[in-house]
């Protein structure tokens, strides 16, 4: 999405192609056929990255012991204390689909995938997959 000659959006449209191709190819499967002069239906793609912050606790517990009291009021106290929560950051990938009418201009479908993106991401196997994973779920029957 956006304007092609924008170069502060040319990080963001560095696997468009990748995404029209994959896309193109499953809508194949699925008995679509490409028709740029006159469609019944238009798709459209967006990616975004969010960096988000998880929290978890630790599970470990702390248990100690007390008592006290002279004599007859004597007593005893068990304590504990839960684990600490840990905050930890993550970026998350997403690419979103969407198939809109093209007389009504109304929203027909909408699928996304999501995965968390780290320095040992393959970042076109991921798309790869992402893309047939959206598709799969478009209900139209494959092609036999």
């Amino acid at each position: 999405p956006g304007d092609a000659d924008d170069d502060s959006r040319k990080d963001d449209k560095i696997y468009s192609g990748l995404i029209v191709e994959l896309a193109n190819a499953e809508l194949e499967k699925k008995g679509f056929k490409l028709d740029a002069e006159n469609p019944d239906a238009v798709f459209l793609f967006d990616t975004r990255v969010d960096e988000r912050t998880d929290y978890t606790q630790n599970p470990y517990v702390s248990v100690g012991v007390g008592f006290g009291g002279p004599g007859y009021y004597g007593g005893f106290t068990p304590m504990a204390t839960g684990g600490q929560f840990v905050a930890h950051e993550t970026v998350q990938g997403m690419l979103f689909i969407e198939m809109y009418d093209t007389k009504t201009k109304k929203l027909l479908w909408r699928g996304w995938a999501e995965e968390e993106i780290t320095h040992k991401n393959d970042i076109e196997s991921d798309i790869r997959t992402a893309v047939k994973h959206i598709f799969i779920r478009l209900p139209v029957k494959h092609k036999k």
